[in-house]
């Protein structure tokens, strides 16, 4: 009756680690996982990262080169009518297919004709 007891358990013990060691195999995969979407995340932030210095970055050259034009628009108007009108007409919008800066050009160009 003993050995039946202590066969019982045994098997019983066994049940249990096999339980376990299911649960801790199930448990890696998991770990394996969660690392892979810790890695992903982590290349997501090293990317945007580069996206914002590269965006700081045409923001500080954006910010030069207005300043540059906005100087040189402080300037007097020493053109005269004949180049005004070559440079409005070179610039124009219809020449550039309406591109926002061929507008705005013309715009300041017609601004300094007035």
């Amino acid at each position: 009756m003993e050995t039946f007891i202590y066969v019982l358990i045994v098997f019983t013990l066994a049940i249990v680690l096999l339980e376990q060691y299911s649960t801790i195999k199930i448990l890696k995969a998991e770990k394996r996982r969660n690392q892979e979407t810790v890695r992903n995340a982590e290349q997501q932030i090293h990317y945007l990262n580069n996206l914002q210095n590269n965006y700081d970055a045409l923001l500080i050259y954006n910010r030069t080169i207005e300043s540059k034009y906005v100087h040189a628009l402080e300037q007097p108007n020493n053109f005269t009518n004949n180049e005004l009108r070559f440079l409005i007409s070179s610039c124009h919008p219809d020449r550039h297919g309406g591109k926002p800066m061929s507008i705005q050009v013309t715009q300041k160009l017609l601004a300094m004709r007035a």
